[in-house]
Formats: C-alpha cells, sequence, structure tokens
C-alpha cells in the first residue's frame, strides 16, 4: 500500500499511466461517510492512457492517517503539494470535484507555480449559503473544539444523524418515493455504522466535523481574477 509521510500524516495514493501529472482531488467529507477507498473511477483507465493519474485519499478519509490536529484548506492543498514533491514532480493537472473543488482552488491560489491547470466539477466555491445549515453545523464544531470528540459524538446521536448529514436533510424529499429511499439508505448507513467498533466511529466523526470546519469559512469568489 503506497503511502507517504506528508505534514504530519500518512497520506495513501495510487498512481495509474505515466506522462504528466494528473492529481484529482475527490469528494466527500471523510470520516465515517468518506466515499473514499477502494474503488477506482471508470474513468482513470481512458485518463491514464495520456497522464499519470494520482488519486490521493485525502487527510481524514479512506485508507488515509485520520490526525487529531485541525484542517485547513491550505494544509489540504499543501498535501497535494507535497505529494507531488514526494513523487518527484514540480507542476501537475489538479482535478476536484464536489468537497475537492474548493481544495483544487485553494492549490491554485496558494501553490500557482505547482498548478499546471485547474479542474472543477460539480462543486461550489463555498460550502453553502443557507445560514440555519451554517449554524448547525458551527454548533456541532463548538462542542468538539470546547468539550472533545466524545462529547461531539454525544451530540450527534442525540440528534439522530448518521454523521453530520446536514445537507442531506436541507432539502426536502420531493415525493413518497424519494423519503424512502431516503429512510433505506439510511438505515442501510445505520446498520454498517453498527459494525464499526465505537472508538473508531468517534475518532472518525471528530475527522468529519474537522473536515467541514476547514470547509465552513471559505469563499473563494473575489479571488476567482486571480486564478
Amino acid at each position: 500500500m503506497p503511502t507517504a509521510a506528508i505534514n504530519g500524516t500518512e497520506i495513501y495514493y495510487e498512481t495509474y499511466g505515466s506522462g504528466f501529472p494528473l492529481v484529482f482531488a475527490h469528494g466527500g467529507f471523510g470520516g465515517l461517510g468518506t466515499g473514499a477507498g477502494g474503488n477506482v473511477p471508470a474513468w482513470v483507465e481512458r485518463f491514464s492512457q495520456h497522464f499519470q493519474v494520482i488519486l490521493p485519499d485525502r487527510r481524514s478519509s479512506g485508507r488515509s492517517g485520520f490526525p487529531d490536529v485541525p484542517h485547513t484548506m491550505s494544509l489540504f492543498a499543501s498535501d497535494i503539494r507535497e505529494l507531488l514533491r514526494h513523487l518527484g514532480h514540480e507542476r501537475a493537472f489538479v482535478w476536484g470535484t464536489s468537497a475537492g473543488g474548493p481544495i483544487t482552488i485553494t492549490f491554485g491560489l496558494e501553490h500557482p507555480d505547482a498548478a499546471a491547470g485547474l479542474v472543477v466539477a460539480e462543486t461550489a466555491p463555498w460550502l453553502s449559503q443557507d445560514p440555519e445549515l451554517l449554524g448547525k453545523l458551527r454548533e456541532r464544531i463548538d462542542i468538539l473544539n470546547a468539550k472533545g470528540v466524545d462529547a461531539a459524538y454525544e451530540a450527534r446521536r442525540e440528534g439522530g444523524t448518521v454523521g453530520l448529514n446536514l445537507f442531506a436533510a436541507a432539502r426536502p424529499a420531493e415525493s413518497e418515493e424519494e423519503q424512502r429511499q431516503r429512510d433505506e439508505r439510511r438505515a442501510a448507513i445505520q446498520a454498517q455504522l453498527a459494525k464499526i467498533p465505537r472508538e473508531e466511529r468517534i475518532y472518525k466523526y471528530g475527522a468529519e466535523l474537522r473536515t467541514y470546519a476547514a470547509h465552513l469559512d471559505f469563499n473563494a469568489t473575489a479571488r476567482f481574477k486571480e486564478l
């Protein structure tokens, strides 16, 4: 399993093909809800015919380390920069989707000499514009910072959520069928979580909150002209 010691944690990565490097900054907010790990995107086979495709699991996601330290956009972007150095590359294309989009934007702003080009898809330059949603998220992060991860995890349980799940709940279901699908998915996730040891659930939930905290006040709209 290829890993690199990057900025105080272990970053897992895979590479495919050869040529100019293309780093994929995956989506998701890590922790228990991480989508990273185990599945190679379908597009990799095609792209690896032209590039060296680099697939890192972001810190606090997938098979990378889950460090108990504050997470920031600058740190996520630096992880990509240092991984490139580890692999012997000075420049790369960076492609970010969903939560990986703001990280890609930050990489371009803070490491312009290393950014040969940026691609962002299915993303936004901010986390949310819903003040109620952001307020709930901030409350949970405040509990983590003031009382620790155990208290934050108990607050999650009392709130009846799986992971944060705030964004999935932001829009009401438009039909009974959609609500049924949501309920089924929620039950499946709960069953999956029940198989994970409690200690692991707690520290991964803390990692998820730290990742959200990095995105919470990020808004790159005013800096787009710098890219």
